[in-house]
């Protein structure tokens, strides 16, 4: 079994998978808007969102996670739920932690925890949530 997230952006998706290649380093693997897919007899044409984003998939490290703009679906906040990336330097979280927290808000400041030399949390402009890392 492999579980795959799957993140919708109402709209900002495009802006999003830029953000998350500036903080995580990420790789689009594959992307298709909504124009796209009505070219190949996949959706209806509507013209609101022939250049939002049906499907993409984008790597963080080896994690694959698929993201669009989700026009069947509404917005909510989801609180229980968030991601934890570590990395293997206190340079990278910083940088990560600083792209995202820019436009979104921080939870919990940079420290030193017992088990990392360099955490923090953030919920990006998405709503979605990120505690970004290193192990100790």
């Amino acid at each position: 079994m492999t579980v795959i997230p799957t993140l919708h952006f109402y709209g900002q998706c495009e802006e999003a998978i830029d953000l998350y290649k500036e903080a995580f380093n990420c790789k689009v693997q594959y992307f298709m808007r909504y124009s796209d897919a009505v070219e190949r007899g996949w959706e209806e044409d509507i013209p609101e969102i022939r250049n939002t984003v049906y499907h993409s998939e984008i790597l963080f490290g080896e994690q694959l996670f698929r993201m669009s703009d989700g026009a069947d679906v509404e917005p909510n906040t989801n609180t229980t739920v968030f991601f934890a990336v570590n990395f293997d330097t206190v340079n990278e979280v910083k940088k990560a932690f600083d792209a995202l927290r820019a436009s979104g808000t921080v939870i919990d400041e940079l420290e030193t925890t017992p088990y990392s030399a360099c955490m923090g949390s953030v919920m990006d402009k998405y709503g979605i949530r990120w505690r970004v890392m290193t192990e100790r």
